[in-house]
């Protein structure tokens, strides 16, 4: 009798504050149990720090804990000696920090090229790690998936693959998240006074600095008489902006660091303008979210 081919996904990016590479990767692993596997047994990596509650044990999906954070120099050892005690025969890493050396198939999920269009501001560690590991993980593996057609584009043109073996997966909102949106009321941030709402991380391309300062100058100038509203983390020198405003700014910025889907999908829908002023996205999920809400704020992706 043939035995089941092992597929491993690599889910260690997967934290307790779920945001872009760990929500898709969340998504990802919480749909194998709606689908036909077709044989395949399935081994979820993911570290002790995991958020697991949409994560059910199947009759193929089995879940290994393990305490190796991605993007080190450690998982480059550690990795390939459990895909070969594992006897794996495909491993699926839906982000970037990619053993260079694996004892099996491999196949590799690019969402954008964020790490090419920020290298100026990386420290040199920074960029030869995306140098080395990215570029072998993407010419290791037999196929690539990415986003959208803009990031294919893009790892063709930074890598010199070829287009055949890239395909282009698009995201998919989650159904939970689709019934909140629909059914959740909206909630006023401040009191009902009119403001702007904005998802950010620390990411600075996510280029929240920028959106704090043209805020405070405009308040300042007295072109803007609304209030401002950030989920996510700030970067430092978001942070560092921030403590430098005067008061009358300040006490019109509200920060939810952290925040359920439900809080969040409340406070957008009582927002005047949704505001989205990335500098790169290779797919943009935030204003896709937010577009299935039901209509009560503009949106600007400027």
């Amino acid at each position: 009798m043939t035995s089941n081919k092992r597929v491993c996904i690599d889910g260690r990016v997967i934290t307790e504050q779920l945001h872009g590479i760990a929500r898709y990767t969340n998504e990802l692993i919480s749909s194998l149990k709606n689908v036909d596997t077709n044989g395949l047994e399935f081994l979820v990596l993911l570290n002790h720090n995991c958020n697991t509650k949409n994560f059910v044990q199947e009759k193929n999906l089995n879940f290994k804990f393990v305490d190796i954070q991605p993007y080190t120099i450690i998982e480059q050892f550690k990795i390939p000696v459990i895909l070969k005690k594992e006897k794996i025969d495909l491993y699926h890493l839906p982000s970037y920090g990619f053993p260079y050396f694996t004892p099996c198939k491999s196949i590799v999920t690019i969402h954008d090229m964020m790490h090419y269009f920020m290298l100026g501001k990386k420290k040199p560690l920074h960029y030869h790690y995306y140098n080395i590991f990215v570029r072998k993980a993407i010419k290791a593996s037999s196929t690539v998936f990415t986003d959208s057609n803009f990031s294919k584009n893009e790892i063709v043109k930074f890598y010199g693959v070829d287009p055949g073996n890239i395909k282009v997966v698009y995201l998919q909102i989650d159904k939970d998240f689709i019934q909140l949106a629909q059914n959740e009321k909206k909630k006023s941030a401040f009191n009902h006074q009119e403001y702007l709402v904005s998802i950010t991380n620390k990411f600075a391309h996510k280029n929240c600095w920028k959106l704090l300062v043209a805020f405070s100058e405009l308040i300042q100038e007295g072109l803007l008489d609304i209030n401002l509203v950030l989920f996510g983390k700030l970067n430092s020198m978001a942070e560092s902006y921030l403590r430098s405003c005067t008061e009358n700014v300040k006490e019109r910025i509200r920060i939810y660091d952290k925040s359920s889907d439900r809080e969040m999908i409340s406070v957008i829908k009582g927002a005047k303008l949704f505001v989205f002023p990335s500098l790169y996205e290779g797919f943009g999920l935030p204003p896709n979210r937010r577009g299935s809400m039901k209509p009560s704020s503009h949106l600007s992706c400027a």
